[in-house]
Order: C-alpha cells, then structure tokens, then sequence
C-alpha cells in the first residue's frame, strides 16, 4: 500500500463534502435526541425471525458513538462502529482538503484490493453471527 499526499481542488472533493454534511446532521441529531429510537419501527426481520438482523443495533451504535460511548457503540453493532469511524476518518481527510488543499491518498495494488473485498464481504457473516450470540444467549 502507498499512502501519499495529494493536492485537491474543492471541486474533487464534492463527494466527500456532501458525506461530510450527511455525517455532520446525523451526529447533530444523534447526540441531541438519542430517545428517537423509542419512535423508530421495530426490525420485522427480528420480529418475524427471533433472530436478530445483520444491521440491528447501528443506529445504536450511531448514538452511543455520539456520545462518546465507545465500548456500548462496540457492542451495539462491530461492523457499523467501524464503518461510522471510517466515515469519521474519511470526513477528517475531506476537512482537511478543505483547508489546506491536501488530502491522505492510500493506493493499493491489485492483491491488496482483493484481500480488502475479502475482508470486507466476511465481515457482514462474522459480525450476524456476533450479533446472534449476544442478543439470543
């Protein structure tokens, strides 16, 4: 893997700024009201099942790391803690574009592209079964 730094204008980093922004609201409403998952409608998945979905607990997971809370978010939902802080880490690098015009780049040859699609497709199984063991025993 080659990480460099790289020079970008504003305008390549459009995608990031609207992710950052999306981020930016969903903290916001995460910190300030963490009592709207009472309102938020059941998983039917886990209700028609038992068996808890491979999604369930992130928007836990969402709040509770709002909060600061990092061992709940944790175990709320693995998968969705690391994914809220590779988007937290991606949303830093799109800041940090913003002000200096610079951004981390990471290159990865085509083997390491394969090992990440590895990773990241057994993540999903591994993190439903985690959730199945902690939520049924």
């Amino acid at each position: 893997m080659k990480i460099s730094i790289r020079t970008k204008s504003i305008r390549d980093l459009q995608v990031g700024i609207g992710y950052l922004f999306i981020g930016i609201i969903g903290l916001i409403l995460a910190y300030l009201s963490p009592f709207i998952v009472e309102y938020m409608p059941v998983c039917l998945f886990q209700k028609w099942t038992g068996i808890p979905c491979p999604s369930c607990g992130a928007t836990h997971a969402g709040i509770y790391l709002s909060q600061f809370h990092i061992l709940q978010s944790l175990n709320s939902n693995p998968l969705f803690f690391f994914l809220y802080i590779g988007l937290l880490a991606w949303g830093m690098n799109t800041v940090s574009g913003l002000l200096t015009h610079r951004v981390i780049h990471f290159e990865l040859s085509q083997k390491e592209k394969k090992i990440r699609k590895i990773i990241l497709l057994s993540a999903i199984p591994v993190n439903w079964v985690y959730l199945i063991c902690v939520k049924l025993f």
